[in-house]
């Protein structure tokens, strides 16, 4: 019955040719979403309006779910969270970081040598293997040496740690709806959906937290 709803909702979808909008459920489609606001766009000129002459006062983003308020504590990253002083601030710090890193060669060394250490494991192969580790590996090694200062090797336990927290955060937080992000007041019940959620967002949040702490206390402002 699920798949023939899904099957039926996306050949309507089809049929009418209709524009792109908010995502809805079958049959009860856009009912969770009743009770909220909206600000509905009905002409090229009030588009343009609202896009060019005031985007600052439309730039705000809504609500993403349960999910991101969790694992940002409060949307205050620059992804999620709403336009403000505090993300123009956020951003201006970001964008200084990435020109930095850009501006020198630190990124094109890190990067080369990330590259060179995998293709080194990928020669060592005998037997068939998941590439996927490699490409793993290669990924946090660049963005984990420009955030922390610190590479991996494929058998490390922070690593294999590490690798094991993202693929469960995918596969059940980030791979699809939660109940919680439908209908929130269940993030307050014990239910396993969200007491798996909370469980590997805060292992991971600490182990964020933990690197900042290392960063702090090996900080040289000289």
């Amino acid at each position: 019955m699920a798949v023939f709803l899904l099957v039926m909702s996306y050949l309507q979808r089809r049929k009418y040719k209709l524009p792109p909008g908010p995502p809805h459920l079958p049959i009860l489609g856009h009912y969770f979403g009743f009770g909220r606001s909206y600000v509905v766009l009905k002409s090229a000129e009030i588009v343009h309006e609202a896009m060019v002459e005031k985007k600052e006062i439309f730039a705000g983003r809504d609500d993403e779910g349960w999910k991101y308020e969790l694992v940002t504590e409060g949307y205050r990253d620059i992804a999620f969270a709403d336009y403000g002083p505090v993300w123009r601030l956020q951003r201006q710090m970001a964008l200084k970081a990435f020109r930095t890193y850009l501006a020198s060669d630190k990124l094109e060394s890190f990067t080369r040598s990330a590259f060179e250490e995998v293709a080194t494991l990928i020669e060592k192969e005998t037997e068939p293997f998941d590439i996927d580790v490699h490409i793993r590996l290669l990924i946090f090694n660049i963005v984990c040496r420009m955030a922390f200062g610190k590479s991996y090797k494929i058998d490390g336990p922070e690593f294999v740690w590490l690798k094991s927290k993202v693929d469960e955060s995918n596969e059940k937080v980030f791979g699809g709806l939660i109940p919680a992000d439908v209908i929130p007041v269940l993030k307050h019940f014990p239910i396993p959906s969200s007491l798996t959620t909370k469980r590997i967002m805060k292992e991971l949040i600490d182990f964020h937290k933990a690197k900042l702490k290392e960063h702090k206390a090996t900080l040289n402002t000289g």
